[in-house]
């Protein structure tokens, strides 16, 4: 007896384009073919008859659910991008907060408040579009507020779509749904899965005949409003992303844009839109509920002045008038079609990943790193070794072992760090507890600390050159992930990402370095007094074993 899954047909590949300004990009190339590794496909064992049947018929519900596969995708109408609009009150705003001669103009947003209040400022002050696009949006305060505000948005007028991958929506899906049944709002997920839809083991049990299709996930964060303004970056929609969760923050990093730049993001987001990963959410079965998720807690108002001493982005917005940096700029995304599996060596010769490291290249001093999720792997490494021959010094800012949520991309990541250290890198890992922030309790009684964990993706390279995007230095990010970058030339803007990655290696980050045996010490000025450590600071015993026992099972090309 023998049950097997019907043959299923593969879905179309997704449209393939220039990246935008050329072709290849401007750090663009060819690559190599390279191999990847796939999950095997398991099967059953073959013991007596009687025993197999049962075990087939103690299995035949799952196995049923893992055949089950997206339904016919109707072709929607292909959305148009969106124009600047002068006579919005956003488009005066940008007009006149323009640097005079130079053709974008950015802000940093290294406050979460504060990027928080800019991204409600956009929504509530757009008079004619929104389009949203989100790897995740949290069933919390930061979600569902950013989800109200767009279908108010809609309400009054606005044509709002929303983009967001399908990978953690089930707690937010009846908000979408009822948003979708709204005038003048679209809503579409990425790369979705097929059923079982109002439960995550629903979810991932219909798709396990899927998973390499599944494993592959948008994660570009991106909002334009009427085509004059737009925040990308690496803030996904949540609480920790903007300090309001009482137990984790994220240290992050977006920025507001203006000029040149904004049409390019426009153009990146409408070929996400109307690419067939993106499906619209009426197409997708759904038997759970449909309605509002109550009423979100407002935020406390954001910080008078940042880290950078600039204004409240709300009091700017009210006067009229931005603070901008100029600078030129170039705005680039994966193709869609990366999820897909579809032209492997296309697609990486023209990626993210690719560009930014094309970019790192043409230093001749100093790049400075913050990346998260740091695997460099063999490529990687040959970057940081060619750098150091051609005398450019590398600084890196990632997390600790006790500041990561992963602790197998912690153990990928660790076996590289005596390499980089001996090829002169100054490594920085941040300490959860310095990096946190005080909090308390609902009922105010309980003062703690949050948990800081690093999740800013930039990049700068001889104080001239700016990376800001959702990119991180791992084999996810480069093979399986899509996602989406700027790379702005501008000296002054150079200087105040520096200065921020700076505050945090100083007051929130374990300097690395090799001991005489060649072993690693963390570096930490502790009560003005350097500390130093001998061993994984901040750890505890759990992390330990999950660490010795658990990461050397997975392997590099997983992560």
């Amino acid at each position: 007896m023998m049950l097997t899954c019907p043959r299923r047909k593969r879905a179309a590949p997704g449209p393939s384009w220039p990246l935008e300004g050329s072709r290849t990009g401007p750090y663009g190339g060819n690559l190599a073919a390279r191999q990847r590794t796939a999950l095997d496909s398991s099967h059953l064992p073959s013991p007596a008859a009687l025993w197999r049947r049962l075990v087939l018929c103690l299995a035949a519900p799952l196995l049923l659910a893992a055949c089950s596969s997206l339904p016919a995708r109707m072709a929607p109408a292909p959305g148009e991008p969106q124009a600047l609009i002068p006579a919005s009150a956003l488009g005066r705003i940008a007009a006149v907060s323009l640097p005079a001669d130079q053709p974008s103009g950015f802000r940093l947003l290294p406050d979460g408040g504060q990027a928080f209040d800019t991204r409600m400022q956009l929504i509530d002050r757009a008079e004619r579009s929104l389009d949203a696009q989100y790897y995740y949006i949290g069933h919390d305060d930061s979600g569902l507020a950013f989800l109200r505000a767009l279908t108010q948005a809609a309400a009054r007028g606005v044509r709002v779509r929303l983009l967001v991958d399908d990978l953690a929506t089930d707690a937010i899906e009846p908000m979408l749904r009822h948003m979708e049944a709204q005038a003048g709002m679209e809503v579409r997920v990425f790369n979705p899965f097929c059923c079982g839809r109002t439960s995550v083991v629903g979810r991932f049990g219909s798709g396990a005949a899927d998973l390499r299709r599944l494993n592959h996930r948008m994660h570009n964060k991106l909002l334009l409003a009427d085509g004059a303004l737009a925040v990308a970056g690496g803030r996904n929609m949540g609480d920790e992303y903007f300090a309001r969760n009482m137990h984790s923050e994220f240290v992050d990093m977006d920025a507001l844009m203006a000029g040149a730049i904004v049409p390019q993001l426009a153009s990146v987001f409408a070929r996400y839109w109307d690419s067939p990963p993106a499906w619209p959410l009426g197409q997708l079965p759904w038997d759970g509920k449909i309605g509002d998720s109550g009423e979100p807690a407002a935020p406390e108002p954001p910080s008078a002045l940042d880290a950078l001493g600039q204004t409240a982005p709300g009091l700017e917005f009210a006067a009229g008038r931005l603070t901008l940096t100029g600078g030129s700029a170039y705005a680039f995304a994966d193709p869609p079609g990366k999820v897909l599996n579809k032209d492997l060596d296309h697609l990486h010769a023209n990626s993210v990943t690719t560009q930014v490291r094309g970019a790192m290249w043409t230093a001749r001093q100093e790049v400075v790193v913050s990346s998260p999720y740091l695997i460099p792997r063999e490529m990687g490494m040959e970057l940081i070794r060619g750098l150091a021959q051609q005398g450019v010094k590398m600084s890196i800012l990632t997390n600790s072992m006790a500041a990561n949520d992963s602790i197998f991309v912690h153990t990928g990541y660790a076996r590289y760090r005596p390499e980089m250290l001996r090829h002169g890198v100054d490594l920085y890992e941040l300490s959860p507890a310095r990096s946190g922030r005080p909090t308390r309790s609902p009922m105010g009684m309980v003062p703690s600390m949050s948990i800081g964990r690093l999740h800013a993706k930039n990049l700068v390279i001889d104080r001239q050159t700016t990376f800001i995007g959702s990119m991180n230095l791992d084999p996810r990010s480069a093979d399986k992930n899509t996602e989406l970058g700027v790379l702005v030339d501008s000296p002054a803007l150079a200087a105040q990402m520096l200065k921020v990655l700076d505050m945090n290696k100083r007051t929130g980050a374990y300097k690395l370095r090799l001991d005489a045996q060649g072993s690693i010490e963390w570096l930490a000025t502790v009560d003005g007094k350097e500390t130093v450590f001998t061993s994984e600071p901040e750890t505890t015993p759990l992390m330990w074993l999950q660490n010795i026992f658990l990461s050397p099972l997975v392997p590099e090309s997983l992560l």
